[in-house]
């Protein structure tokens, strides 16, 4: 009766492995399925460099439109 604490933490150390190798194959075996989903790198920083350098004169035009109306 004394051992329970050490029970307790041998059960919680063994349930801590058992879900990392499972975590493990789990990511494994989806690894490969789940890279054609991803973007790739030079793909994204255009899109991130044509947000940045967008035209935005019609949203300028109405923010000087309602800055004017508070003047």
């Amino acid at each position: 009766m004394n051992n329970k604490p050490l029970l307790w933490v041998l059960a919680a150390g063994a349930f801590a492995l058992v879900a990392m190798v499972a975590y493990l194959i789990f990511a494994l075996t989806l690894a490969d399925h789940m890279k054609s989903d991803l973007v790739p790198p030079d793909k994204a920083a255009s899109y991130v460099h044509a947000l940045i350098e967008a035209d935005r004169t019609p949203e300028s035009a109405v923010l000087v439109k309602r800055i004017s109306q508070y003047d």
